[in-house]
C-alpha cells in the first residue's frame, strides 16, 4: 500500500523563497536605527514573490554611480577606479547568490543619476559621460552579466543636457519649498538634507577657497535642496518606469521604507560611496576612505588588474 505524499502548496514554497531572498538582500543592508526584521519589508518581499510566481528574473534598481566627486581630498580623479570595481562586484555577488535560490536569478539596473544634478555639484557633463563609459567598461571587462545601466538620456534622448534636466523636474519634481518643509518636519527629509549638505559643503570648501566658510555653508544649503529635488524626481521617474523592481538606495534608510539602503563597499561612514572616496587595502580587507585620510596614513597607490587605482597601507 502506497502512502500519499501531499506536496507543500506552491504558494508556500514561493513565499519561503521570497523571504530567503529578501533576507539575503538585507544582509547587505545599510539601515538606520539597527537592523530591521524581514517583516518590516513586506513591500519588497511581495515584489520578489511575484517575480518567483512568474518564474522571471528578479529586478533590482539602484540609482547610483553618478560621477566622481571633484574634491581632490576625496578622490583620485574623474574616472572610475578600484572603489567602483569593488562596488560593482558586490552587486554581481548578490545576483549570483539570489540565483542559487531562484534559478532565473536577478538583475541590477544601475540608474545613473550623474546627469541629473552634475551642474549643481560642480561636475561637467563631459566628466559624467566619461565616468559612465568607464562604468560600462568595467561591467563588460569583468563579465558582470547581471548588471546593466540606465541614464537620463535613455528617457529624454541626447538633447541639450540643461533642457532634459529641466524636463525631469517639470514632469517628476516637487517644489523646492516642499523639500525644505520635509527637511524640517520629517526624519527622512532631515537625514537626506544633512547628508547632501555635508557633501556639498566639504567639496565647495576645497573647490571655492576664495569664499568664506560661512558663505559656502549657506550657499550649500540652498543647493542641497535643489539636489534633493532632482534626486527625488529621478527616483520618481525610475519608480514609474520600473514598478515591479525592488528599489535599492546608496543612502542609509529607516525601516520600513520604499527603498532598501545598500552599502556598496565597507566604510566607517554610512554615507560612504565609491565616488566620494578611494579604496584602501588594510589587513582586514578593503574599505572606503577619503583620499586625504589614506595619504595622511602613509598609504601608497597601487593598481589592480594593471589599471584600477587603490591605496595600500604600508603594513599590508
Amino acid at each position: 500500500m502506497h502512502t500519499l505524499t501531499i506536496a507543500p502548496h506552491t504558494n508556500i514554497i514561493q513565499a519561503r523563497k521570497a523571504t530567503r531572498i529578501l533576507a539575503l538582500v538585507l544582509s547587505y543592508a545599510n539601515e538606520l536605527g539597527g537592523a530591521a526584521d524581514v517583516s518590516a519589508y513586506e513591500l519588497h518581499r511581495s515584489k520578489i514573490e511575484q517575480a518567483i510566481e512568474r518564474n522571471e528574473t528578479i529586478e533590482l534598481v539602484l540609482p547610483a554611480f553618478p560621477a566622481k566627486s571633484p574634491n581632490p581630498e576625496k578622490t583620485l580623479g574623474a574616472l572610475p577606479d578600484f572603489a567602483e570595481v569593488l562596488g560593482l562586484e558586490r552587486l554581481q555577488e548578490i545576483c549570483n547568490a539570489i540565483a542559487t535560490i531562484h534559478a532565473p536569478g536577478a538583475r541590477v539596473l544601475i540608474c545613473s543619476d550623474g546627469r541629473v544634478f552634475s551642474d549643481l555639484v560642480l561636475v561637467s557633463d563631459e566628466e559624467v559621460s566619461a565616468y559612465g563609459s568607464g562604468i560600462r567598461d568595467i561591467i563588460r571587462e569583468l563579465g558582470l552579466q547581471s548588471l546593466a545601466t540606465f541614464s537620463l538620456e535613455d528617457v529624454f534622448g541626447n538633447n541639450e543636457f540643461d533642457q532634459i534636466r529641466n524636463r525631469l523636474v517639470e514632469e517628476f519634481g516637487r517644489p523646492v519649498n516642499e523639500i525644505r518643509a520635509d527637511a524640517i518636519s520629517t526624519r527622512e527629509g532631515l537625514m537626506m538634507f544633512n547628508g547632501i549638505h555635508r557633501f556639498l559643503f566639504e567639496d565647495r570648501l576645497v573647490l571655492e577657497r576664495a569664499k568664506s566658510r560661512n558663505r559656502v555653508r549657506e550657499e550649500s544649503k540652498e543647493i542641497a535642496y535643489r539636489v534633493i529635488q532632482r534626486s527625488n524626481a529621478w527616483s520618481a521617474l525610475v519608480e514609474n518606469l520600473f514598478p515591479k523592481a525592488v528599489r535599492l538606495s546608496i543612502h542609509p534608510q529607516f525601516a520600513p521604507s520604499k527603498k532598501i539602503g545598500f552599502q556598496l563597499v565597507s566604510c566607517d561612514n554610512a554615507w560612504g560611496t565609491p565616488w566620494h572616496n578611494v579604496a584602501l587595502l588594510t589587513a582586514g580587507g578593503f574599505r572606503l576612505v577619503k583620499r586625504k585620510e589614506a595619504e595622511d596614513q602613509g598609504a601608497t597607490v597601487a593598481l589592480a588588474r594593471g589599471k584600477y587605482a587603490f591605496y595600500k597601507e604600508l603594513s599590508v
